[in-house]
C-alpha cells in the first residue's frame, strides 16, 4: 500500500501546540518565505514548524531569564529566523523541532508474521529508520532450508512433487524427491529405501535425525492455503537535546569604527559568523 509521506507528516505536525506557535510566529515565517522565494526555493511545512517551535522556545527562555542579561530578545528572533529556514538538515531527512529536551520519535516498524524459513517470526524487514534483511523467497512458494526431524511434517502444504531437496546437518547426505513420493541418493541416484514424503500432509521420513528440506508448495490451493504474513508497529526511540551555546562580545568602539570605516553593523557581522557555526555543527555533530 503506497502511503503519502507528505500527508503524513502534516497529520503528525498538525497538534494544537503546534498550530499556535504557527499562527505566534506569522510575520517571521513571512519574513522567511519572502527572502526564500528571493533565493527561487520554498518554505515547506517542517520548515515553518521548526522556526515557529524554535521562536516560541526563544520567547519563553528570554521571558524566564534576568532581563539585565539580554540585549534585545528581537535580535535573537530575527537571527532565528534567518537561520532555521536555510539549515541543510530539513532537506535530508525529516526533522522535527522539539518542544522540550527530550522527546520521542514514533516510526513505523515492519516485521514479518510467519515462520517460513529462513524467516522467523517477529524478524524485521524494514523500518522508518533502516532497511533491515528482506528474505526474496517470503511471499514466493518456496521453503529454503526448513529445519525438520524425522518422521515430523513440512510447514507449508500441499507440497508440489519432484520439488523437495533434503540435506543432512553435515551437508554429505543429500536426497531428492523422485516425484512419487520416494527419494532418490542426489550422490548415486539410487533409491533410499524408507524415505517418503506425503504431498498432500507433508508428513516426511528420510532416516535422517537432523536434515534441512527445500521445497515448494502449492500457494494457489484454497482454503486451506497457508499464507505468509507481515505485521506493522508504530514504535518509538527517546531522544534527548544537547546543549549548544554562544556568547559573542566586542567593543563598542570596534563596532563604531567598522561602522564609519566600512558602512557595516557589527551585529550583521557576528549574526552571519554565528549562523554559519550553527550549521557547521548540525553536519559535523
Amino acid at each position: 500500500m503506497a502511503m503519502n509521506t507528505q500527508a503524513m507528516v502534516e497529520r503528525v505536525l498538525a497538534t494544537p501546540t503546534t498550530q499556535r506557535n504557527l499562527k505566534l510566529a506569522e510575520r517571521y515565517i513571512r519574513a522567511a518565505e519572502s527572502v526564500q522565494k528571493a533565493q527561487g526555493k520554498t518554505l515547506n511545512l517542517e520548515k515553518k514548524v521548526a522556526l515557529a517551535t524554535t521562536l516560541a522556545n526563544t520567547k519563553m527562555i528570554c521571558e524566564a531569564t534576568n532581563s539585565s542579561n539580554i540585549p534585545s530578545k528581537t535580535y535573537f528572533m530575527d537571527m532565528l529566523t534567518a537561520v532555521v529556514p536555510n539549515l541543510i538538515a530539513p532537506d535530508i531527512v525529516s526533522t522535527q523541532a522539539l518542544e522540550s529536551k527530550a522527546g520521542m520519535i514514533s516510526y513505523l516498524r515492519f516485521t514479518y508474521g510467519s515462520d517460513k524459513s529462513p524467516v522467523q517470526a517477529g524478524q524485521m524487514f524494514n523500518n522508518s529508520l533502516y532497511t533491515g534483511r528482506s528474505e526474496a523467497t517470503y511471499s514466493s512458494r518456496e521453503i529454503v532450508e526448513e529445519s525438520i526431524a524425522d518422521g515430523a511434517s513440512l510447514d507449508y502444504v500441499p507440497v508440489l512433487p519432484g520439488t523437495v531437496t533434503v540435506t543432512s546437518a553435515d551437508g554429505l547426505t543429500v536426497y531428492v524427491d523422485n516425484g512419487n513420493g520416494g527419494f532418490k541418493n542426489a550422490a548415486t541416484g539410487a533409491d533410499v529405501t524408507g524415505a517418503t514424503i506425503n504431498y498432500a500432509t507433508g508428513a516426511i521420513t528420510t532416516g535422517l535425525t537432523d536434515a534441512t528440506a527445500s521445497y515448494e508448495y502449492n500457494n494457489e490451493q484454497v482454503p486451506d492455503l497457508k499464507v505468509p504474513e507481515i505485521n506493522m508497529s508504530l514504535a518509538q526511540i527517546p531522544i534527548f537535546a544537547k546543549s549548544r551555546k554562544l556568547a559573542a562580545y566586542w567593543g563598542f568602539d570596534a563596532a563604531y569604527d567598522l561602522r564609519q570605516q566600512y558602512g557595516t553593523e557589527i551585529l550583521d557581522v557576528m549574526s552571519a559568523q554565528a549562523a554559519g557555526e550553527i550549521a557547521h555543527k548540525q553536519l559535523v555533530a
